[in-house]
């Protein structure tokens, strides 16, 4: 599997949308045996809401999960079990409160005009070239 994914570097998401849509939604990518990275990739429906709502419990992140993305803490996309229930159960009225979604839409709006799109065009006016390979 690396192999193929290094020689399609350039097009990565194109070559996991072409295994999915090749393996049915779903495959098990195997990782280099040294670092023991396996996981399972799905684009199903069905399978996401299995594993996300009606059986996350069988489905730890773990230590592994946890010290890679140790930067984020004790957040809900971070923790299992108990934790994890307490976070979805404070953060679900807020998401769900009707004036979530339009606050949401212009906090980003307002991140992307005055962060992303600025540096994006200053970016664009420089002369760089990309190395070809």
């Amino acid at each position: 599997m690396m192999p193929a994914l290094f020689q399609n570097v350039d097009r990565v998401h194109d070559y996991v949308t072409d295994l999915l849509v090749h393996n049915g939604g779903t495959f098990e990518f195997r990782g280099p045996w040294v670092v023991n990275m396996h996981m399972l990739v799905t684009c199903d429906p069905a399978n996401i809401n299995h594993i996300l709502c009606k059986n996350f419990k069988n489905y730890p992140k773990g230590p592994h999960f946890q010290r890679i993305f140790d930067i984020l803490g004790d957040g809900i996309i971070n923790v299992d079990s108990e934790l994890w229930e307490l976070h979805r159960k404070t953060t679900m009225p807020l998401m769900s409160h009707p004036e979530f979604s339009p606050l949401l839409v212009k906090t980003v709006s307002e991140k992307l005009e005055r962060g992303l799109f600025p540096v994006l065009i200053w970016t664009s006016t420089l002369s760089w070239e990309l190395p070809s390979g």
